[in-house]
């Protein structure tokens, strides 16, 4: 395997993107980030500051971290991690706006997010209503 990196990407000074790493596009990765190896960077993701990510975690698509942040785990799409641990914090509405995802996307993934973290609904809920949103 190779690293690869997409397009229209904003890599600032002092990144480090490791070996065998996946980049999509239109990603923004801030001052001094490091990607260990195997890492898988989705579309559209905006990395903080002097962050780390671990080797072998995946990231998924539209999803803000914050800086200084040390990512040990995969992050779903569409969400915003923050925080020492790192851990989920909400969904990215300005950054799925950005995206291009319609009001009625926005809230179908918000929808998704709590019925699946805060458990007040049935999984089967939240994969019935996830099936139109490409993840």
């Amino acid at each position: 395997m190779k690293t690869i990196i997409g397009n229209n990407n904003f890599i600032l000074a002092d990144c480090h993107i490791a070996h065998d790493c996946y980049v999509g596009n239109n990603n923004i990765m801030a001052n001094g980030v490091a990607l260990g190896g195997h890492v898988n960077l989705g579309n559209n993701c905006n990395i903080g500051a002097f962050s780390a990510v671990q080797q072998f975690v995946r990231i998924g698509d539209v999803v803000m971290i914050g800086a200084m942040v040390k990512v040990t785990e995969d992050i779903i799409p569409y969400t915003i991690a923050d925080g020492m641990p790192c851990r989920l914090r909400r969904v990215n509405t300005i950054g799925l706006q950005r995206a291009g995802f319609s009001k009625e996307e926005i809230l179908d993934i918000r929808s998704i997010y709590k019925i699946l973290f805060n458990g007040k609904k049935e999984f089967s809920s939240a994969h019935s209503r996830g099936k139109k949103i490409h993840w």
